[in-house]
């Protein structure tokens, strides 16, 4: 056999192999999620709270969440998608509970949402630390979202690198600090400097 027809032949087949691959990483799978659906529709990938289907996701997947209203205060944790179907009626209520979401992953996004319900408590310097999206990891992205009422719409707490656009904050606002309630640490510039664009706060 012509030993340049082999070599060419094993190169395609590694070709092949690393495109597969390649494949299998870039492919987002989804988990859906409805609080009133049919009961023969919940499975793995079909179920009935926000957390279920940020636990059942994986690194790279989209919780798909269908309009509703959802009594949850979320820990996402995971390197995923969080996108509601319609930002106006997606609603996520932390039930006057603390901070409705916990954002503790890198290179989650956070999109298409109503979030709502933050506790307040009488401590203003709790506050401080409350919020409706409440991020203690950097390289985020919160687009497109609805904040309304809350402690303050967002609390980033030593982060960078976030992406916060085309939101709506209605008596409601975003908080930068290296300070947390374990003490106060270092003061650095880099934990204030971000991508904030085309927000809307109080019709402004």
């Amino acid at each position: 056999m012509n030993r340049k027809k082999v070599y060419i032949a094993g190169g395609v087949i590694i070709l092949a192999a690393m495109i597969a691959s390649i494949s299998s990483i870039n492919a987002r799978s989804y988990v859906y999620v409805d609080d009133d659906a049919p009961s023969d529709w919940y499975d793995a990938t079909h179920v009935k709270t926000i957390q279920e289907g940020i636990d059942n996701a994986s690194i790279g997947d989209t919780v798909f969440v269908y309009n509703g209203i959802y009594y949850e205060n979320l820990v996402l944790y995971t390197s995923i998608g969080l996108i509601g179907e319609d930002k106006n009626t997606t609603i996520i209520d932390g039930k006057n509970k603390g901070c409705t979401i916990t954002l503790t992953s890198e290179n989650a996004i956070i999109k298409n949402l109503t979030i709502i319900g933050v506790g307040f408590d009488t401590d203003d310097f709790i506050n401080f630390f409350r919020a409706g999206i409440r991020v203690t990891c950097s390289i985020n992205t919160i687009c497109n979202n609805i904040f309304r009422k809350n402690c303050l719409g967002i609390s980033a707490v030593r982060v960078t690198n976030l992406t916060i656009k085309d939101n709506t904050f209605i008596e409601d606002g975003v908080g930068f600090t290296s300070y947390e309630n374990d003490g106060r640490h270092e003061l650095k510039i880099k934990y204030f400097l971000h991508n904030i664009e085309n927000n809307t706060v109080n019709e402004k």
